[in-house]
């Protein structure tokens, strides 16, 4: 008697066990054949049309486009240019929207893709009484220049000027109204809405054309993430 129940008893546990084993294989493929949600943390300047913090814009449909088929979910941070590329620098984050390559850049902890994400036409405004002659960027050197935080537009001159940084385009025009600096350098479609207001007193002729990029940390993830952009553009 005592015998027939111990091999009842090993048989329930032989049963009960063959049964989890199964439903634990069954669990685990499941899990295997479920996309796991990867992440894009991104840190943005807010653009019009381009970059808005309702995450619509041109360059985050670009972003979706490329990436959501892969698995990827964005996490944007909006904050100021400047403080975006040190982000990317300290690798809190995956990458930036909106820079120069990152040999025009000079700025090493960048990687960008070879494929441009945007086009840029940077223009000098200028009073039209404080330049008798336009000679480009010749016109520029050793005057005073002002333009936003982290724009670094001096790696791309051919001239020295006495340049300081400002937080807005708002700042920026200010300055040239006061007299206290001789141009100011932006993008053309970032300060064409202050500039309708004030067209008859300032002139503006195109200084840079550039390609921009979305631009990636230099870690392993953003090397991945730059030739998924390169590859499914």
């Amino acid at each position: 008697m005592n015998n027939s129940l111990t091999l009842k008893a090993y048989q329930l546990i032989l049963t009960k066990s063959a049964t989890a084993f199964f439903m634990l294989f069954v669990c685990n493929a499941f899990v295997s054949a479920t996309p796991q949600v990867k992440t894009i943390h991104i840190a943005t300047e807010e653009w019009k049309n381009a970059a808005e913090k309702d995450l619509s814009g041109t360059y985050f449909d670009i972003t979706r486009t490329i990436f959501s088929p892969q698995g990827y979910e964005l996490k944007v941070s909006f904050v100021p240019y400047k403080r975006a590329l040190l982000m990317v620098e300290k690798q809190e984050v995956d990458a930036l929207f909106g820079t120069y390559s990152a040999e025009e850049e000079n700025k090493p902890f960048l990687v960008t893709p070879n494929l441009p994400l945007d086009g840029e036409r940077t223009i000098a405004i200028f009073k039209k009484s404080s330049v008798s002659r336009w000679e480009g960027e010749k016109s520029l050197a050793n005057r005073k220049v002002a333009w936003i935080l982290g724009y670094d537009y001096h790696n791309s001159l051919n001239v020295d000027v006495n340049f300081q940084e400002v937080r807005s385009a708002h700042s920026g025009l200010s300055m040239l109204k006061a007299g206290r600096i001789d141009f100011y350098i932006d993008a053309a479609s970032d300060v064409a809405p202050l500039l309708n207001e004030t067209k008859d007193h300032y002139q503006q002729e195109t200084l840079l054309i550039n390609n921009l990029y979305m631009a990636f940390a230099n870690t392993l993830k953003g090397k991945l993430l730059a030739k998924i952009y390169d590859e499914e553009f």
